[in-house]
């Protein structure tokens, strides 16, 4: 985002938060002006008659007269007088006599103020209730009326307050914005002298005709642009000792690497002489642990155990007569567990030969490893 635009929108957001705040509050007050000239006005109406009740009432009259003048108001919506029971006793229509106010406004029971209006302007409708001093008996007098006006002059004071806004948004919006390029003009001018300058054009100046900062800032950049066109000789003949210092650092590099392959190969050949002395000890072992188990191999005893195993295989449907009473059967037995017992210490002889030959196979492993890691150490 280039800084006109930051700066518009800053400064622009800024008041329009303002404005939009300022227009809360003046729509706020507004309407609790409408709200307070409207229970100002029912309030002075329901004084009146009351006092004209309470008036009357000394002669045991009711002023019907001026009760029916109160249906003649736009906002009117009813008038009763209720007796120290709570129940109707006139009203402007007589479907309400007989009943009690709090049947309609149960939520207001036992908190009315006397004298006061109460205005609900979520079901635009406000009641003036006032307690009289007529006679013996107490009596009340209700009057309701409608706020509908109250909600139209609200959604008024809305409309026109938005309207007003938004045209000075739109006139300061566009104030703003002749103002800002005005203002940022010159460092439009130093933005655009600063991208030729890195462009290569070191004999371009700069022209800002102002004594403010900007002013000293493009004179400064001038002086700079000019030094800048001073040393540039100065740095070309640096470039040119930079790239032929580059080349012979390269040829060097190249002739340490060669020195470094014949110094590797000749020490690869020593180590190799070493491996194959220690490979060639440990396969001497290999070879005589092989020859131990090859001749444990061909000299085992289960040879014998197969020839016992025929003779018994000849006499499988007698057994027990062939092992009690014929010569070879009786001594089949003992000979059996003799052989067993020499195969077990041929096995165990054997696992020893090799584990042995194990260990050896992992010495030359290790052996050739640690010539890979050598090997691959002297490349770095």
């Amino acid at each position: 985002m280039k800084l006109f635009w930051k700066i518009y929108c800053v400064v622009f957001v800024s008041f329009v938060a303002v404005t939009v705040l300022s227009s809360y509050v003046i729509s706020v007050k507004r309407i609790d002006d409408a709200e307070k000239s409207i229970a100002d006005k029912q309030r002075t109406i329901g004084l009146l008659v009351s006092s004209e009740i309470e008036r009357r009432q000394r002669e045991l009259k009711w002023p019907f007269e001026s009760l029916n003048r109160l249906s003649e108001h736009n906002d009117f919506l009813f008038w009763w007088i209720a007796d120290g029971n709570g129940v109707i006793h006139l009203a402007d229509k007589a479907t309400f006599i007989g009943s009690s106010p709090y049947d309609y406004f149960p939520q207001i029971a036992g908190v009315v103020p006397d004298g006061n209006v109460l205005l609900n302007n979520r079901k635009n409708y406000g009641i003036f209730v006032k307690y009289l001093a007529a006679g013996e008996r107490r009596w009340t007098f209700w009057l309701g009326f409608s706020t509908k006006h109250i909600t139209e002059a609200t959604k008024g004071i809305i409309r026109s307050t938005a309207m007003y806004s938004a045209s000075g948004l739109v006139i300061l919006g566009l104030v703003l914005y002749l103002v800002i390029t005005h203002f940022l003009k010159p460092v439009k001018i130093l933005s655009s002298g600063a991208e030729r300058v890195g462009k290569g054009q070191l004999d371009h100046r700069v022209e800002v005709d102002s004594n403010d900062e900007l002013g000293y800032l493009a004179g400064s950049f001038n002086k700079m642009v000019e030094d800048l066109q001073k040393t540039t000789t100065s740095i070309d003949n640096l470039n040119r000792e930079i790239v032929e210092r580059e080349q012979r650092e390269k040829e060097l590099e190249e002739v340490h690497k060669q020195l470094m392959v014949a110094s590797r190969r000749v020490g690869m050949a020593e180590v190799a002489t070493d491996v194959l002395h220690n490979v060639g000890n440990v396969l001497n072992s290999i070879n005589i642990t092989t020859s131990a188990i090859r001749y444990y191999a061909q000299n085992s005893k289960i040879a014998d155990f197969k020839k016992v195993t025929d003779i018994i295989a000849e006499h499988y449907e007698d057994l027990g007569t062939f092992f009690t009473k014929d010569e070879r059967g009786r001594h089949i037995p003992r000979y059996l567990i003799e052989v067993g017992r020499l195969i077990a210490e041929e096995q165990a002889d054997m696992i020893k030969k090799l584990q042995s030959l194990t260990r050896n196979v992992e010495h030359i492993k290790e052996i050739i490893k640690a010539q890979q890691a050598y090997a691959g150490t002297g490349g770095i």
